[in-house]
């Protein structure tokens, strides 16, 4: 294996930099979004919503329950590409730690 230049091992540390940031910015919105999504839901339902009172409140409050509806596909996308990432992240910490590094495979020479 040749030696990487200092030019390429910024790139890959710049590259590693940027993952993990874009992950916890995908936590984040999928945090924002979903409590968005549940709190515009639970405010637009009444407490004691009765089935004869049911489509006079729907009409009243459409817009909100329709925000609240079209945020959580969203949410759900930003919350599968944070775990996906989890999952990577483990997987190569994994392959990284059962693979020896060159410090220990040079010294059984």
């Amino acid at each position: 294996m040749k030696p990487q230049t200092p030019l390429a091992e910024r790139l890959i540390a710049r590259q590693a930099l940027k993952t993990p940031r874009a992950a916890a910015i995908a936590g984040i919105v999928f945090a924002i979004l979903f409590t968005i999504s549940i709190v515009l839901a639970r405010l637009a339902v009444p407490a004691e919503l009765g089935a004869p009172d049911a489509s006079a409140w729907l009409e009243a409050n459409l817009r909100k329950v329709q925000l609240a509806l079209a945020l959580l596909p969203f949410a759900g996308i930003a919350f599968l590409w944070f775990v996906v990432w989890c999952a990577t992240g483990l997987a190569q910490a994994r392959i990284s730690s059962s693979r020896p590094s060159a410090s220990t495979a040079s010294a059984g020479r």
